[in-house]
């Protein structure tokens, strides 16, 4: 197919890295919501079809709201997790 690109995992990481500045590194644990809401604000920047508009396919997709539900499951003294 003309015109389509693709690239590996590595080399999305790579670029996330580098547009980040290093702030989500290859290799560092980092929060899961805080990359996909830098991602989705970085490409919500990129794709905005001019300055003064606010508007991208990021924006109509997800009509300026997206929730992140966090869960956190406690660990039992052994190292495993605790069924609910």
């Amino acid at each position: 197919m003309q015109g389509t690109s693709r690239g590996s995992p590595h080399e999305f990481l790579q670029a996330v890295m580098k547009a980040s500045d290093k702030r989500f590194q290859i290799g560092a644990q980092s929060d899961p919501v805080e990359v996909v809401s830098w991602l989705l604000n970085t490409l919500h920047a990129k794709l905005r079809s001019s300055k003064k508009e606010n508007r991208s396919i990021i924006h109509d997709f997800y009509q300026g709201e997206l929730e992140a539900v966090k869960e956190i499951h406690k660990m039992t003294s052994s190292g495993k997790e605790r069924e609910w």
